[in-house]
């Protein structure tokens, strides 16, 4: 197995779709933030697909059964714009 392979699997990425989970973006950018971050980051992101009219996928995790992933340009863009706000 390559080793962006396990990593893929370890932090819940799908390389063949561009899926990931908030987590994995977490764990990526080495980023650590409370629950309520991650909660309106997926909210944020949601909606943003909602409003391109993409679907998000479940994936199955560990804590909580099943999470939802976001394609990653999308899930990093809300990122920053939640990180660093336009004025």
């Amino acid at each position: 197995m390559t080793k962006i392979y396990q990593l893929s699997k370890q932090y819940m990425m799908n390389i063949d779709t561009g899926y990931v989970t908030v987590t994995a973006l977490f764990k990526v950018r080495h980023f650590s933030a409370p629950a309520g971050f991650a909660q309106k980051l997926a909210r944020k992101t949601v909606k943003e697909c909602s409003r391109l009219k993409i679907q998000t996928r479940k994936v199955p995790d560990e804590r909580y059964g099943e999470v939802n992933s976001y394609p990653m340009d999308i899930l990093e863009k809300c990122f920053d714009d939640l990180l660093f706000p336009s004025e």
